[in-house]
């Protein structure tokens, strides 16, 4: 599903309380969610449980054009030789899309070496299977100056094998918006929401981001983003390199 045009409030990094053990942050994913779509089912197949991305939107304040233009409702693969691009809305669909240009370039032998993204996020699923095939082809990811990587697109981007930020790029996460028209229970989605939380701790640890990357994102309220800091990028291994000025 395409995002909410609703207005997001941008919260500066701040301190919360740690989690002390393993066992106090799963018991805390029972009452918190992600900033994505989450979907269920045994393979997380494309439906989702009543619940739908708040897509983060820069604060009217910042004038900045490339913030500011609309997202595409799905992922623009844009680039040439041995770079993509990837902008827009993180939607079901998506995976397949750039798992066929990675092919084409391999066969023209150009293999894909640099990926550069800007997002709001969208589809867990979509993301997660996209962190695994840049992964797999041992690409760079990139978030270029005045870009944003939003949401579940933080979770893409961490699919590269060296992740790079440049120091006007701004990543951002929260928790998700739970759809009061849903006609799951308050239990099953519970169910679904932690077996979607146990896959994203598997593949953060997959791709070497510490998983304290999900104290922010569950403290941060659906309408808000909490814009990743410098210190936490490092301190969450979300970027491999210093960002450079």
């Amino acid at each position: 599903m395409t995002g909410r045009n609703t207005k997001t409030r941008i919260d500066t990094p701040r301190r919360t309380a740690p989690f002390h053990t393993i066992n106090g942050l799963i018991a805390a994913l029972g009452f918190i969610v992600f900033g994505f779509e989450i979907e269920h089912g045994s393979a997380l197949q494309a439906h989702t449980v009543g619940m739908e991305t708040t897509d983060a939107r820069p604060d009217a304040a910042d004038t900045n054009p490339t913030l500011l233009a609309e997202m595409p409702p799905e992922l623009v693969i844009g680039g040439e030789g041995t770079q993509i691009t990837l902008r827009g809305h993180i939607a079901p669909g998506d995976g397949a899309r750039i798992a066929r240009t990675l092919a084409a370039r391999r066969a023209q032998g150009t293999p894909v070496r640099e990926v550069s993204m800007n997002s709001t996020g969208g589809s867990l699923h979509e993301a997660l299977m996209i962190g695994r095939m840049l992964r797999a082809a041992g690409v760079t990811t990139k978030l270029p100056a005045d870009a944003i990587c939003y949401s579940a697109c933080p979770y893409m981007f961490a699919g590269g094998q060296d992740r790079i930020a440049a120091a006007q790029g701004r990543f951002g996460v929260h928790q998700e918006h739970i759809d009061p028209a849903s006609s799951r229970d308050s239990a099953q989605t519970a169910a679904d929401v932690q077996q979607s939380t146990a896959q994203v701790m598997h593949y953060l640890a997959e791709m070497g981001v510490d998983l304290g990357l999900m104290e922010p994102t569950m403290a941060t309220p659906p309408d808000r983003i909490h814009v990743l800091s410098p210190l936490e990028l490092a301190r969450y291994h979300l970027t491999t390199s210093p960002r450079p000025s």
